[in-house]
């Protein structure tokens, strides 16, 4: 999910407009809530070195941070 909602070609920002970033941001961290046992693992790792790519991703996940 978190993916669909950065990449370029699915152009979830102007699908969701306004709602975009509060619906990423809800996204991000339960990703990074219910992955944490996972962080470790060689899967987790590649996944989060491909979000790391996309536009965008960096800002929303420094922004879940301390939620």
């Amino acid at each position: 999910m978190s993916q669909f909602l950065f990449e370029p070609i699915f152009n979830a920002k102007t699908r969701y407009g306004n709602q975009w970033t509060s619906y990423t941001k809800t996204n991000v961290w339960f990703f990074r809530d219910m992955s944490r046992k996972y962080i470790d693992t060689d899967r987790y790792q590649n996944l989060f070195a491909k979000l790391q790519k996309l536009n965008g991703f960096w800002d929303i996940w420094e922004a879940t941070e301390h939620h």
